[in-house]
């Protein structure tokens, strides 16, 4: 099987396993090295901290996976930017 990285062009590094659980894990495998998943999850904790994001609250997670799939190539829109040009998730009114 051909493996060529959506982010990167490279033709190696693929992953054995998902390193991502869920619907997207297959589409990672099939599309991402290794070298800019590496890079997504770096970029990833800058951004779960900077904007003080909880994964089990289903807009952060939302915008956690639409955000990654940006970052690696993978996003089927075009209003996805792949820069972490984020707005940080809306508060819940208290």
């Amino acid at each position: 099987m051909s493996f060529t990285c959506k982010r990167c062009g490279q033709n190696e590094g693929q992953f054995e396993k998902t390193p991502y659980p869920g619907p997207y894990g297959s589409t990672i495998l099939e599309n991402t090295c290794q070298s800019c998943w590496n890079e997504w999850f770096d970029a990833s904790l800058i951004m779960l901290n900077e904007y003080r994001m909880n994964l089990l609250d289903p807009r952060h997670a939302e915008l956690y996976d639409r955000q990654m799939l940006a970052f690696l190539g993978l996003s089927e829109s075009e209003e996805d930017d792949p820069n972490l040009i984020l707005k940080p998730p809306e508060n819940p009114p208290h």
